[in-house]
């Protein structure tokens, strides 16, 4: 019970914090195209892994990650 209210304060304090970068609208256009895209494609059942593999790239250039950082990150779900 204490992690579970230690979570939300947590997260409620936090969320004024993100660091949450300015984007192009070119950049969130393709974001919100890709998006679309596999929105579409999972209604069909249909692999959407490549284009999930963009949307993450993009973040990644937007955050101005490292390799190090993009590494983290994708092994972090393993």
């Amino acid at each position: 019970m204490t992690g579970r209210l230690l979570f939300s304060e947590i997260q409620a304090r936090s969320v004024k914090e993100l660091p949450i970068p300015k984007i192009s609208e070119s950049h969130e256009l393709e974001i919100v195209e890709l998006s679309e895209i596999i929105i579409k494609l999972k209604q069909e059942d249909s692999d959407t892994t490549e284009l999930e593999n963009e949307i993450d790239q993009l973040v990644y250039q937007l955050y101005d990650l490292t390799g190090e950082e993009i590494e983290i990150i994708e092994n972090s779900g393993k």
